[in-house]
């Protein structure tokens, strides 16, 4: 969905791999922006680095396999 964000995650992989060569970027869930974050991944050259996992049913074991999860959300900051 839109609202969750996820171009932003994308966005930000070429910048956080740049410092964090090692690092390995997945996305966990499906939707209708799918095509669209894969050909968004394939324009930024970070294809290799970033791995679209589809859906799961084990969202703790995914989540705990991670050292950093992020869920980022487009709108108005809250303060």
């Amino acid at each position: 969905m839109p609202s969750k964000g996820n171009q932003y995650f994308v966005d930000a992989v070429p910048h956080v791999a740049r410092a964090l060569p090692e690092a390995r970027f997945f996305v966990v869930g499906e939707g209708e922006l799918h095509e669209e974050l894969v050909a968004q991944a394939a324009r930024l050259g970070v294809s290799d680095r970033l791995v679209f996992a589809g859906f799961r049913r084990d969202v703790a074991a995914a989540l705990s396999a991670f050292d950093v999860s992020s869920f980022p959300r487009c709108g108005k900051a809250r303060r």
